[in-house]
């Protein structure tokens, strides 16, 4: 895809990142069109009308966008800084929110409105701190990764098994044992762990953390504390069904979630069940997904390489004509977030090559 994702795939091990759908491509893109008009993204299918464009420059959704790039490119402080900006950009809106409702007799209608944005600026302060909390371990500091993921999981949203596995791997960072066990024996029981290493794991940890004195004791807890961890995630992320159960099922819309989720499927093959998972988050980030335009891209140009060594043309026709559709989407939205080709942030050379092969194929 862009050249910032090469190479940044995730791989199921103890510290697994959720940082590029997938991507294995570099990206391109050449000729956008007419773009002074409504953004393509800005239109649906059913309606050729115009709607709504609800992502405002600068706004915290904006910097979040922007730190989710930026976790995709291995840049974790730029990223933490678009977050800090984000946090910015959301108490002002919270300041905005308080006066608007302040000492006025509100309608039912008024109410409504009221907690439907209250609910919209708490989701959005969760999915800063989540994604906060994870750049901020990945840019060793760990003391305010645990502030920013503290903060989530101790919200009265729905459980968020991901945020609280980060926070188990934060504090197993520092060697907080004691601090780690209640949040690694929550997880062993949403998950319902229960194999006999796990058992044994969780029993070692409960008899050594009291006993401050004992000979050995830091390498018994790391030790046992990496087995069951290992059973967390072996649980967790075994099964991308069980995962959506776990997260989507218990009403979890956190962005993190659907890239997680993408990640497994992919690592499955299941193409089906991975575009549906796209089409999904595009479906809730109101049309404004790059990572996930450019992950439909890639699939559908895949798909139509393996369409031409069948000789299968028209069906490579019309893969190769959607993978450029999306790509264009993609490079749109990256461009409003003021990624750019010059600054070296943007490879357009691949939708160049696309393109090429798309024009030699047989005409139809």
């Amino acid at each position: 895809m862009l050249s910032f994702l090469c190479n940044s795939v995730c791989s199921p091990t103890i510290h697994r990142g959720i940082i590029a759908l997938g991507l294995t491509s570099t990206l391109v893109l050449g000729c956008l069109g007419n773009t002074r008009s409504l953004p393509v993204w800005a239109q649906t299918e059913s309606s050729p009308s115009p709607v709504r464009i609800s992502l405002v420059k600068q706004s915290a959704r904006w910097h979040f966008e922007r730190a989710l790039i930026l976790k995709a490119q291995d840049r974790p402080a730029h990223g933490v800084v678009e977050l800090y900006r984000a946090q910015e950009s959301l108490k002002l809106a919270r300041d905005i929110f308080d006066t608007k409702f302040a000492g006025k007799e509100l309608t039912k209608a008024q109410l409504a409105e009221r907690e439907q944005i209250k609910i919209e600026l708490d989701q959005e302060e969760l999915y800063i701190q989540h994604l906060l909390g994870m750049l901020q371990r990945q840019n060793q500091r760990t003391v305010d990764a645990i502030t920013a993921l503290e903060f989530v999981i101790e919200s009265p949203h729905p459980e968020n098994v991901l945020a609280r596995l980060e926070l188990v791997r934060a504090y197993q960072d520092l060697k907080a044992w004691d601090k780690a066990f209640p949040h690694a024996r929550r997880l062993i029981a949403i998950l319902k762990v229960s194999d006999a290493i796990s058992t044994s794991a969780m029993e070692q940890i409960r008899q050594t953390l009291p006993n401050t004195k004992q000979a050995g004791r830091e390498a018994t807890l790391e030790k046992a504390f990496r087995t069951l961890i290992l059973s967390i995630e072996a649980s967790l992320f075994a099964d991308p069904v069980k995962f959506r159960e776990y997260t989507l099922g218990q009403k979890v819309r956190d962005p993190l979630v659907y890239a997680e989720l993408v990640q497994l499927f992919s690592e499955e093959d299941k193409t089906d069940e991975m575009k549906s998972m796209l089409e999904e988050a595009i479906r809730i980030q109101d049309g404004f997904c790059p990572i996930a335009y450019l992950s439909l891209g890639d699939m559908q140009e895949t798909a139509g390489d393996e369409a031409v060594k069948t000789n299968a043309s028209a069906a490579a026709q019309e893969l190769y004509i959607a993978a450029l559709k999306n790509y264009e989407i993609a490079i749109e939205q990256l461009k409003y977030l003021n990624f750019r080709e010059e600054k070296g942030e943007l490879d357009l050379i691949h939708i160049q090559d696309l393109q090429k092969k798309l024009n030699q194929l047989p005409k139809h």
